[in-house]
């Protein structure tokens, strides 16, 4: 998405039901404009992706650029030793404006009562501003 210089779209499309990503080390940042990673929702509207960190990745997605999308994604287990130290979203750097949030979850999962921890579910910093967490879809 990062590379063809134009808005993208990163949409999972996975078999019914609760399904687990588990990458094998932290996925490229967001570092365009206006691209959209975009989950699925189960037949009660909570989202059914799981981004799962294996207890050892920093974290799940960093987002550099502006005005990109994250929406309707699972975020557990991201705990690690290293800087930022486990966090299921890091949005950083003077760059990163106008980035949305929308129907996430961080450290649970629908119709669990178990706990998926992170360390942190997301994280601004490094002069981010302007980014907005949550709201209508």
């Amino acid at each position: 998405a990062n590379a063809d210089g134009v808005t993208s779209l990163i949409q999972f499309s996975l078999p019914a039901g609760l399904q687990t990503v588990t990458p094998s080390s932290v996925l490229p940042a967001l570092s365009g404009t206006g691209d959209r990673v975009l989950g699925q929702e189960d037949n009660f509207g909570r989202p059914r992706i799981v981004i799962d960190g294996g207890n050892s990745l920093r974290y799940g997605f960093q987002v550099t650029g502006s005005n990109n999308t994250i929406e309707r994604l699972i975020f557990n287990r991201f705990v690690s030793g290293s800087a930022p130290n486990g966090v299921g979203v890091w949005i950083t750097g003077a760059g990163a404006t106008g980035n949305r949030l929308f129907g996430n979850y961080f450290g649970v999962q629908p119709g669990s009562t178990s706990s998926f921890t992170n360390q942190r579910g997301i994280q601004i910093d490094n002069g981010a501003s302007a980014n907005i967490i949550g709201g209508a879809l």
